[in-house]
């Protein structure tokens, strides 16, 4: 189950993320990182599943994205 719920939490970060313009994902990835006190390896972990978003995280995000992500 765990492993389902990482997964799903991957792909609407990923689905959001990659929906950006091109020029501003340097920008909003730094911004996340900075926020969530995280390093870059662990963002792309997130990207990619590997790596759990805690409930914290989503929320510091989706006030980065401006929007609901993680619903």
């Amino acid at each position: 189950m765990e492993e389902n719920n990482k997964q799903l939490l991957a792909d609407k970060l990923s689905k959001w993320y990659y929906s950006l313009p091109v020029n501003e994902f340097k920008e909003v990835r730094d911004k996340i990182i900075a926020d969530c006190e995280i390093t870059r390896y662990i963002f792309y972990n997130w990207l990619s599943a590997k790596t759990r978003i805690s409930k914290a995280n989503q929320k510091a995000i989706e006030l980065v994205a401006n929007k609901e992500i993680f619903k």
